[in-house]
């Protein structure tokens, strides 16, 4: 399990208890080392915030990706 899980797996934590700010933050993170699980997962955040543009951006980088 490389770092890149532990960051994403702290995200979807802080998603449950409803800390969207940190959940951000924290998949940016996990997605800038690679993780095409929270690029998916920062795309959906990023969308429904209303940043299509930059939510666009991460799925391509998203499924340019394999884990």
């Amino acid at each position: 399990m490389g770092h890149h899980n532990v960051v994403y797996n702290l995200g979807t934590m802080l998603a449950k208890a409803g800390k969207v700010e940190e959940v951000e933050r924290w998949l940016r993170q996990a997605a800038s080392t690679g993780d095409a699980h929270a690029a998916r997962n920062l795309t959906i955040l990023l969308a429904k915030s209303g940043r299509t543009g930059e939510a666009e951006r991460w799925n391509r980088q998203a499924s340019q990706r394999s884990d």
